[in-house]
Order: C-alpha cells, then structure tokens, then sequence
C-alpha cells in the first residue's frame, strides 16, 4: 500500500514540483542578480563616480570633468551588460539542466532494479 502511495505520488504532484523547482530556481538567480536594478541603471556611472565642474571653471576643466563622467558611464555599461548577459546565460543552463532532471524524473524508480542487478552481477 506504502508503495502504490509512493509511487502515486512520484509520477503526479512529485513530478510537477519538479516542474515547478526550475521556475523558483529561474526567480531566485534572476533575483540575485538584480536584472531589473541592472537594466534600469545601465546608463549610470560605474559606483557612481562623477565629478563636477563649479560654474566658474575654465572649458578645458570643463570638457575633461565631461569626459571623465562619460568614461565612468561606459564603464558602468560595459560592466552591467557583462553580468547581465553572465545572468541570462546562467538563467539559460539552469532552465536546460531543470528540464533533463525533470525529463528524467519518471526514470528514477526504475533504476533501483537496474542498480541491484548490476551490483549482485
């Protein structure tokens, strides 16, 4: 009776939580990567270093605090796209290694039999 249980269990709601294991497993790395956070300040200064020009400042002091603030912006982008595109590659390869273990989750019980007969052999 504890196996038929057993076994009800496996091929329904315990293979649908392994469905359900690679969506939670998906939110928590695209969560602790803070994509929304890195999308949405793409465009910011790397640590935010910026400097400032007082009002009264000659042009070239000018144009070097400019470049110097755009130089902190390509950096911050260059920096976030990196971790972005490393977030959607690890995202990618969870959901693809989820999927074969989910896939495979059917094929577990049968190799309890197989494993015995291999080890008896």
């Amino acid at each position: 009776m504890v196996l038929l249980l057993f076994f009800r269990w496996w091929y329904t709601a315990g293979w649908l939580n392994a469905f359900d294991r690679i969506g939670a497993r998906i939110k928590i790395i695209y969560d602790d990567f803070s994509l929304p956070i890195l999308i949405r300040t793409l465009f910011e200064p790397w640590k935010q270093i910026t400097s400032y020009a007082p009002v009264s400042s000659s042009l070239d002091l000018k144009f070097r605090v400019w470049f110097d603030n755009l130089f902190a912006r390509i950096i911050g982008f260059v920096i976030r796209l990196g971790v972005i595109f490393f977030a959607i590659t690890v995202i990618v390869f969870v959901a693809i290694i989820g999927l074969f273990l989910a896939l495979l989750w059917p094929l577990v019980p049968l190799l309890m039999p197989v494993l015995i007969y291999l080890g008896v052999a």
